[in-house]
């Protein structure tokens, strides 16, 4: 009888558990949906979604190893989140790559490049600054720039570029490795260029430059240019949105939970009162500059928009669905496979990097290069004319 009665008590708090988990998946996986003006919760829980799917699977495992009927919670809660589970998986891991046949075709490339800094030699720079200039005068090249210059795209949205690269006849600036030699292929593969501040647009079909209103915020702003894209005109915007702020101290707590180590009264009171706050704010930061965005958007009327940068938020986060509204897509949810991390900096490891689109083109190819040269990874996208 004891034994009976032990199991069922198992089964309940299996079942408790079932449930639990349940309901944090299925919150976490709509957290996009809700205004972070109203409560920034359900963007916090957001962040949590692809671990608390891998639990859900894990669950599940064990439920039917342990209690069949318990793995029905799991396994609805899959069904559920199915919409959410196809933003991060793309129906396309299923699906013959496309090619575009033979229809005109464009790539484009959007990147945060770290001001150009090697992230791997980041503190070599900041202690023996004459380093870069030595470097320079042996011949050493930018590798984030080496990068970009081989993978040529025809477009390309830069964020935390250094602003003296809006000038192709401008000369190399040396102390970030910049040769001559890649200041003149830079200049040949991108002949046009505009910006603001750090976000640069670089391209080589003809363009216009447009002014933006800038959100109230020293790490957020916008650059806009009307480029003609193989005979369309299209308003390309290269934004970096509100990024979180941590200090030194916040990433050091950050990477002590991640590892495991934070765990005291403490630690948990830190996370509260220095982590939370500073989320909270960054998702209410996002949510009006991508109303603003999207308010100049709709009112210069150009049917062809392609929206890319460092939005330092998921796929299907607030800022994003207020962006996309009815009439744009993804370029990852329409020609990727698997949502890889854009960003790989002091252990945060999130898809905060996208490509929106609308208008005259469909997304055929999209790729993560792991380039570790930023503390970002590139995303790059190939569309056709439709």
């Amino acid at each position: 009888m004891k034994a009976r009665g032990s199991r069922h008590i198992m089964k309940v708090l299996l079942v408790a558990v079932n449930i639990a988990v349940a309901l944090t998946t299925v919150a976490a996986a709509y957290g996009g949906i809700v205004n972070p003006d109203i409560t920034p919760i359900p963007a916090i829980l957001a962040m949590t979604f692809p671990a608390c799917l891998i639990i859900t699977l894990l669950l599940a495992i064990t439920d039917l190893l342990t209690f069949r009927k318990a793995a029905l919670i799991p396994l609805l809660t899959i069904v559920a989140t199915l919409p959410s589970i196809s933003g991060i998986i793309p129906l396309n891991i299923f699906e013959k790559k496309a090619n575009g046949g033979d229809k005109p075709s464009f790539t484009m490339i959007s990147y945060n490049v770290y001001h150009l800094t090697d992230w791997n030699k980041r503190s070599e720079g900041v202690t023996d600054p004459d380093r870069w200039r030595r470097d320079a005068d042996a011949g050493l090249v930018n590798p984030t720039l080496s990068f970009i210059l081989h993978a040529a795209p025809d477009l390309g949205c830069f964020q935390e570029m250094p602003p003296e690269l809006t000038d192709p006849a401008r000369t190399a600036i040396r102390w970030k490795l910049i040769s001559q030699s890649q200041a003149d292929s830079l200049a040949q593969l991108f002949p046009r260029r505009t910006g603001f501040d750090s976000e640069i647009i670089m391209t080589r079909f003809p363009m216009r430059p447009v002014t933006l209103r800038q959100p109230e915020s020293e790490t957020s702003s916008f650059a806009a240019a009307v480029v003609d894209i193989l005979g369309k005109e299209t308003l390309v915007v290269s934004a970096h949105f509100e990024s979180i702020g941590l200090s030194p101290e916040d990433k050091e707590l950050y990477r002590e939970l991640t590892k495991g180590e934070a765990h005291s009264k403490r630690d948990i009171s830190r996370v509260r009162h220095q982590l939370l706050p500073k989320l909270a704010h960054a998702f209410k930061a996002r949510a009006a500059q991508a109303r603003l965005l999207r308010e100049q958007i709709d009112s210069i009327g150009i049917h062809n928009v392609i929206i890319s940068g460092d939005f330092n938020d998921i796929p299907g986060c607030y800022a994003i669905r207020t962006l996309c509204g009815n009439d744009f897509k993804t370029a990852f949810s329409e020609a990727g496979t698997i949502s890889l991390p854009t960003y790989h900096g002091n252990r945060f490891y999130f898809h905060i990097d996208h490509i929106l689109y609308r208008g005259d083109f469909r997304a055929v190819a999209y790729s993560r290069p792991r380039i570790p040269y930023s503390d970002h990874y590139p995303v790059m996208a190939t569309f056709t004319l439709q």
